[in-house]
């Protein structure tokens, strides 16, 4: 098989005044799979009594990101401080198709020979397997807001905001407030007399959330049956409160 990964980003500041810095950061990723396999027709683990099973892989993730926000900055004699305040966007989306047979007359095309199979000639749909699946396209969007000041070089101080959407969650429960604060003091500067190479002590606390990595959870799940002629049945009903 072979993987092909393409990444690209792009970053721009601004200066709007003296202390005030605009930045727009964009970037993308792109990976693609393409993957063969073939196991003999004398195979006695994977394959065994199949004639020989190929099976041919292939699958795209494509990956972006957006973000633009201001930074404020001010120094003084006594306390430094800044401040940025954005929005930012992120989506992915991922697609693959697998197609897996057996029973070969040889094994000298190995997995090229897939569209040679015998399971099609003799009408052996239990033995074809072929999938295909291709997710949403996954939105992440967000407000931001982070201030700090320090103190002399001693201590700092800071506070966040995060506001975030993702539609991988439930029509109820798609965007959740996520505040941080926190402290940091530099030892070794309050106390110089004892000589202290570097020693900070930190405090922090705040709230994070989890985006499920599966897609689909909180959407109707169907199901496709080939028996009375074929149909389509539901799975799953939506989970409009999956948070």
């Amino acid at each position: 098989g072979r993987r092909r990964n393409t990444n690209y980003s792009a970053k721009i500041d601004f200066d709007i005044l003296e202390n005030l810095t605009a930045t727009v950061n964009t970037g993308q990723q792109f990976e693609n799979n393409f993957n063969g396999k073939y196991f003999s027709r004398n195979s006695l683990f994977v394959g065994q009594n199949r004639g020989g099973l190929a099976e041919r892989y292939t699958d795209d993730d494509l990956f972006t990101l957006a973000e633009g926000y201001l930074t404020y900055h001010k120094y003084g004699d006594k306390a430094t401080w800044n401040l940025v305040a954005g929005f930012s966007y992120q989506e992915d989306q991922f697609e693959s198709f697998s197609a897996q047979l057996g029973n070969f007359p040889n094994d000298e095309l190995g997995y090229n020979a897939i569209g040679y199979s015998a399971d099609i000639i003799a009408g052996l749909p239990n033995l074809i397997d072929i999938t295909s699946t291709n997710s949403p396209v996954n939105t992440i969007t967000a407000g931001f807001v982070r201030g700090s000041v320090n103190l002399d070089d001693v201590v700092t101080f800071n506070v966040s905001v995060r506001r975030e959407r993702s539609n991988k969650l439930g029509a109820n429960q798609q965007t959740g407030t996520f505040p941080a604060i926190g402290a940091n003091l530099d030892v070794s500067r309050l106390l110089p007399d004892l000589r202290l190479g570097r020693l900070n002590m930190r405090l922090g606390y705040g709230i994070t959330g989890s985006i499920p990595a599966a897609y689909g959870l909180a959407n109707d799940l169907f199901d496709y049956t080939l028996s009375g002629g074929g149909m389509v049945f539901k799975r799953r009903d939506a989970n409009p409160d999956l948070k």
